[in-house]
């Protein structure tokens, strides 16, 4: 998406301060061979760390993984360590693909269930919902995937990327596809995980991207925990960095 200008940047379409930019530093189905796309505007990338380095405006470079379910792990064996050890292995595919800009320290976990979108995934729910003979084949094996199987993964892409990294792990995830994939139990519960709060979708042309509002409070830039928001069924609240707002570059949630 275009950004104009030399500096510093403003938001492009909606206006204001440009907060930031979030890319995408892999796809699950890109890594596996499954030809799937990468989203990454290294312009815009370029234009959000020159905000923050030369004029301390917004939060830089983020960026996301597109997360898989246990149901493309080629090791599927319907076991929680199994499905933590993907999780892990995602994570460490994650890390080895951030490049130097990317210095937010969260990564956000890309949780979806998109769809037909083979541009992205040959998986319609990217193995959370349903087990597939093979990582690429988009040919269901068995439709049933315990959540607790499904929430191993997100515990071992957390714990891998704290364990080996600086980073913090965060979700974006639209409510209503947590609530498809992990249920409403104990499964679907992240006390120790940041969100991120989303506007609704901006429409401009044939584009359609998601906006995020990361907040700061006045005198702390300390991540905090936060619960989900109810105003809105396409939003997860979470507090991060910068009063602006920030283009989240890659696929919005259904």
């Amino acid at each position: 998406m275009p950004v104009t200008g030399t500096g510093p940047y403003a938001e492009p379409v909606i206006g204001g301060s440009y907060g930031g930019y979030i890319g995408m530093a892999g796809n699950w189905a890109h890594w596996q061979g499954c030809g799937g796309g990468l989203v990454w505007s290294a312009a815009n990338a370029s234009q959000a760390a020159a905000n923050l380095a030369r004029y301390q405006a917004g939060i830089g470079v983020a960026v996301f993984w597109f997360m898989a379910g246990p149901g493309t792990d080629p090791h599927y064996n319907g076991t929680v360590a199994e499905a933590a050890a993907w999780g892990e292995r995602q994570a460490a595919r994650a890390l080895a693909g951030i490049g130097a800009a990317a210095r937010y320290p969260v990564l956000w976990m890309d949780v979806e269930l998109p769809g037909n979108a083979p541009q992205f995934t040959p998986a319609p729910d990217n193995g959370w919902k349903a087990v597939y003979t093979s990582p690429c084949s988009g040919r269901v094996r068995t439709r049933h995937i315990a959540p607790a199987v499904d929430r191993a993964v997100i515990d071992g892409f957390a714990s891998y990327l704290t364990a080996h990294s600086s980073y913090k792990p965060g979700v974006y995830s639209a409510p209503v596809v947590w609530k498809a994939i992990f249920g409403a139990g104990s499964a679907s519960r992240i006390p120790g995980l940041l969100r991120p709060l989303f506007r609704r979708p901006v429409q401009r042309g044939s584009h359609r991207a998601h906006v995020a509002v990361v907040r700061r409070r006045r005198h702390s830039q300390r991540l905090r925990r936060l619960r989900p928001d109810r105003r809105s069924t396409d939003a997860l609240t979470g507090c991060t960095h910068s009063s602006a707002s920030v283009v989240w570059s890659g696929m919005p949630s259904k």
